[in-house]
């Protein structure tokens, strides 16, 4: 009885870190498909926010990361965003911080 209730908490604990995230598809364009009436080509991961710092990633279809932004936050406040951008080969091609 014990192993079926630990197997059951486990189950339990997966499926609400599983709901931390949101996945958004995209364009070519990076705009959300619900808003545009373009091909799907990128999935966008929004995770929660932990303390004062929030990452998404921008995956292409193929799941590479394409884009990553982290914001960095005082209260509610955003005080610096960080913008990462990769190739195809996973190397960083572009950064670019936002004060």
């Amino acid at each position: 009885m014990a192993r079926i209730f630990s197997i059951c908490l486990f189950f339990i604990l997966v499926q609400a870190k599983a709901q931390d995230r949101k996945i958004i598809q995209l364009d070519e364009h990076k705009i959300d498909l619900k808003e545009s009436s373009r091909e799907h080509q990128y999935n966008k991961l929004i995770n929660k926010r932990i303390g004062d710092i929030h990452v998404d990633r921008i995956l292409g279809l193929n799941n590479k990361t394409v884009e990553t932004i982290t914001k960095h936050f005082e209260g509610d406040v955003i005080v610096k965003e960080v913008t990462e951008k990769f190739d195809q080969f996973d190397n960083r091609i572009e950064i670019e911080v936002a004060d």
